[in-house]
């Protein structure tokens, strides 16, 4: 049997030198009990460098065929290229007594060979050994195919077991090993090897074989080693890209063991693969630091300049930390004109139309109605829905909804596939038959809206007249559909349960506990509000439909709602993290959906790069828009409101694109500076002789150097980690990063250690055999994985004291180590 370690497999994904074949430094992958082929086990679980390899085949890895990655420059007619083999005495067969002009260990022998007379073989005594056999070759320029035959024949007194590996080089190439474990026939290999784009006058091609394990002796023998110049298009493939992709995509392990050491795509600066959200602790004091302060200086000019102009518009923006009583920012801004009916300068108690962001409201408002489950089907609550479809064309999946089949969560999330709206009706509004439509026919009319003078809908429209809309997707389709009546059906739920309106039950239940006395579910005092000169707008009612986007609110109502939900006030800590979660995606690869979350999802606002998420809710409602975002990331609230002729929702969206560019950068500096004071330095153990020291940089969360512990430098030995370790340590680059998990207590923190093996270009190279973004990062597969005696090697626990600013890191526990270190002065 043998074992394909994957750390070695997914040297081949990455090839062997710059280019397609090659990358400059080629990083690999590990994965454990894997299902290759079926005679194949992988239990390495390390992760090794080198530079070379790309192709590999064998009887027990049969290679797919394939030239989907190549490269291909021509730009003078090249000499004609002959196949050729260059190494000499490839079978041992030039004598019986002497290996030459191969040199190193191993002895003839002439009983047995794969192919006769002759093959040299290599014995492993007292349960270790090791040994190379190598030649010089010259002038080597192109690609090459190394192939050799071996096979693991005798042991004497085997008790455990026997691991060993036999890894190929050129020069100082590395070629991906092969780990036998057990007793083998006579077996084949290939490797592939580039020269790159320079050649090489002088290189030694070695073969270097180690062994370990439970034996008195063990016995492996090698012939026929043939080194051969390709030419034409497998000169110019890296077929086993392709294979081992189309392999290892098939095992879940892969996804699992896959970044257990790499870690990283592109998915941040360094190639790290940070976990998905806050890499360090939100800072505390935000507001005192140069570059916020500098930030906010720069939003605040930027909102002059936009608002300069309205004559009849206005915009009112805040952001603020949960940790802080004041904003950051506040704005607001009041137009040279304003309707008598409203106020006459804006400020952060002005009330705003919020149109949809109102959605927020009920589906919190069904969370913390405990009777109500999100999974539940809306007819359990709101039976009279199935009515509907004796109105509908005809009694099927095309013209009626599946009312039982949706749920209120669906609803919720926009994946009910319902029809969107009612009152939306546009046949009132003007002429279309211009546009194409038919002449209307009065019995059809619906005669409702509340828009525009026309009289709302109202609960017995709905019921009268839904049904005759067909749905627009079966429930939990793959593509979600925007729907205003879900949540009126929403509000019909949270009155049919709670025994009162659905605005009453979010006012005594959401809005009085938080201190919101300037939010409404219907049009407030015409004097508290921002009107735009002669608005139609501010009056306008929904009828059924009001939990949709009725209400009212204001900058300063909106931020106390955004630091109660960050602050646990609303929901239980476990039920707020389980409500700011996707529940769905879109068509967009930036932007998936929530309960009603549209959650925006960006790696460019930060100086790491790495993912950050945005739960927003917007609302547009002609000339009323509004924006309200949460960054758990960092616990910050921003919300932004504008109303008049000269604004929209889009600008809202484009403000807060560049604010969150402007600030972001900035904040994160401020929690950089914050973590390195209460975390930053060095930790030492004298007792067992371990260190380690954090710093922060440009890259996300902590860097964790010169660690050793019990006197063995972590990084150095890190490679060996597998089943069973390998020594010694393969060669690489391994760099260790530090982050906070959000589990903690009074006096202690958990954070966890990622490890990235390679430099970015490598795992750029890697990520680019994938067809989806950032294929390679998969921290969340890799946590936890290594286990020493059930505790993890990456968890790490911070002993702290000190309370705001005064906090600081006392000790650091490396818990699957079984070390404490003491930080130092």
């Amino acid at each position: 049997m043998v074992r394909y370690s994957i750390l070695a497999v997914a040297l081949a994904i990455l090839g062997a030198e710059a280019g397609p074949c090659r990358p400059t430094t080629v990083t690999t992958v590990a994965e454990a009990s894997s299902t290759i082929a079926s005679d194949t086990t992988v239990t390495s679980l390390a992760t090794t460098a080198t530079t070379a390899l790309v192709e590999t085949t064998s009887t027990a890895l049969e290679e797919t065929t394939s030239t989907a990655v190549a490269e291909t420059t021509t730009t003078t007619e090249a000499p004609a290229c002959v196949e050729t083999q260059v190494v000499v005495n490839p079978g041992f067969d030039d004598s019986a007594s002497s290996k030459s002009p191969w040199f190193g260990d191993g002895s003839i022998i002439t009983d047995g060979a794969n192919s006769a007379p002759n093959a040299i073989s290599f014995v492993f005594s007292n349960g270790g050994g090791s040994a190379q056999i190598s030649q010089t070759l010259t002038n080597l320029d192109g690609t090459y195919r190394l192939s050799y035959n071996w096979g693991v024949f005798s042991g004497v007194n085997v008790g455990a077991g026997f691991s060993c590996s036999i890894a190929p080089q050129v020069g100082d190439d590395t070629l991906m090993p092969i780990y036998p474990d057990g007793y083998t026939g006579w077996t084949s290999e290939s490797k592939t090897w580039s020269s790159g784009s320079n050649a090489v006058a002088q290189a030694d091609l070695s073969l270097v074989l180690q062994c370990s394990g439970e034996y008195d002796q063990l016995t492996i023998n090698v012939d026929d080693i043939t080194f051969t110049k390709l030419c034409g298009p497998q000169a110019r493939t890296c077929p086993l890209r392709i294979y081992v992709i189309e392999r290892l995509m098939k095992t879940l392990q892969y996804f699992i063991y896959t970044s257990v050491f790499v870690g990283g795509s592109l998915a941040a600066r360094g190639g790290h693969c940070p976990p998905l959200g806050p890499v360090l602790p939100a800072p505390v004091h935000p507001s005192t630091h140069s570059s916020v302060k500098s930030a906010v200086a720069a939003i605040e000019a930027r909102l002059e300049e936009e608002t300069a102009p309205f004559n009849l518009s206005s915009i009112a923006v805040a952001i603020k930390s949960t940790h802080e009583d004041d904003y950051l920012l506040e704005f607001a801004s009041t137009p040279p004109k304003v309707d008598p009916r409203g106020v006459d300068k804006v400020d952060s108690d002005t009330v705003f139309r919020l149109a949809s962001l109102s959605k927020v409201f009920p589906v919190l408002a069904l969370l913390k109605l405990h009777k109500v489950n999100l999974d539940d089907p809306v007819t359990k609550y709101i039976p009279e829905l199935r009515a509907l479809n004796k109105q509908a064309r005809k009694q099927d999946a095309v013209w009626a909804v599946d009312w039982d089949q949706v749920t209120i969560g669906a609803l919720a999330s926009h994946i009910g596939g319902i029809p969107a709206d009612l009152a939306t009706d546009v046949e009132p509004y003007g002429d279309w038959t211009r546009l194409g439509f038919p002449k209307a026919d009065p019995s059809k009319s619906l005669n409702c809206s509340g828009l525009l003078g026309i009289p709302e809908c109202t609960k017995e429209d709905f019921f009268e007249r839904f049904g005759e809309r067909p749905p627009v997707y079966a429930p939990y389709a793959v593509n979600p559909v925007y729907s205003n009546v879900g949540f009126a059906i929403m509000g019909f739920i949270i009155e049919k349960v709670s025994g009162i309106s659905s605005g009453e039950f979010i006012k005594k239940e959401i809005w009085d506990p938080t201190g919101m006395e300037h939010t409404f579910y219907s049009k407030p005092d015409d004097s508290l509000g921002f009107i735009p000169v002669d608005d139609e707008w501010w009056n306008a009612t929904l009828g059924y439909g009001d939990p949709a986007g009725e209400y009212y609110s204001s900058i300063n109502d909106l931020m106390a709602f955004g630091d109660a939900i960050l602050k646990n006030k609303l929901l239980s800590p476990v039920e707020t993290r389980k409500w700011l979660k996707p529940a769905t995606s879109t068509s967009s690869r930036g932007i998936l959906l929530g309960h009603p979350w549209k959650i925006f999802r960006a790696d460019n606002v930060t100086k790491d790069g790495r993912l950050i998420e945005f739960y927003t809710k917007a609302g547009d409602i002609t000339t009323y828009h509004s924006l309200f975002v949460l960054i758990p990331d960092y616990n910050l609230t921003i919300t932004l409101l504008n109303a008049g002729p000269e604004v929209s929702g889009g600008l809202l969206q484009t403000l807060f694109s560049k604010i969150v560019k402007e600030l972001l950068p900035a904040v994160e500096e401020a929690g950089k500076d914050e973590a390195a004071k209460v975390y930053g330095g060095t930790y030492t153990d004298n007792k067992t002789n371990s260190t380690l020291t954090l710093s922060v940089d440009d890259e996300p969360g902590f860097s964790i150097t010169n660690w050793t512990v019990r006197g063995i430098d972590i990084a150095s030995t890190y490679l060996s980690i597998g089943l069973p370790p390998t020594f010694p340590t393969p060669p690489g680059e391994v760099r260790f990063r530090l982050y906070p998990t959000g589990l903690k207590s009074d006096t202690e923190s958990s954070w966890r250690m990622m490890a990235t093996a390679g430099s970015a270009e490598d795992n750029d190279e890697l990520n680019a055999l994938f067809a989806w973004p950032d294929g390679n990062c998969n921290t969340w597969a890799s946590l936890d994985r290594i286990v020493y005696q059930l505790l993890a090697h990456e968890h790490f626990v911070f002993t702290e004291s000190g309370e705001g600013s005064d906090r600081t890191a006392e000790k650091l526990e490396l818990v699957g180590y079984r070390v404490e270190l003491q930080k130092d002065d």
